[in-house]
């Protein structure tokens, strides 16, 4: 029995409800579907892997989440 048979919400529906609550229903299903779009670009999955696989990586983001959060509150906060 497949989701529209049990009158459950298919699993695009489901990521919709749970990533975009507040956004209506079309402006979530619009962004639902460019992020399957994007996953499709094997290009890009090609980038995103090489940059996972940087030992440096998790340092790099937290000094990123470190400046956007001192620009956005204005003074720097801990996030060890």
């Amino acid at each position: 029995m497949d989701d529209a048979q049990s009158g459950r919400p298919g699993t695009r529906e489901q990521l919709r409800l749970v990533l975009f609550p507040d956004l209506t229903p079309e402006e979530g299903r619009l962004r639902v579907a460019a992020a399957f779009a994007r996953a499709e670009d094997k290009e890009r999955a090609q980038r995103v892997e090489q940059l996972a696989k940087d030992p440096d990586l998790d340092e790099e983001l937290l000094r990123s989440l470190r400046r956007l959060s001192d620009d956005e509150y204005g003074e720097p906060i801990d996030l060890n």
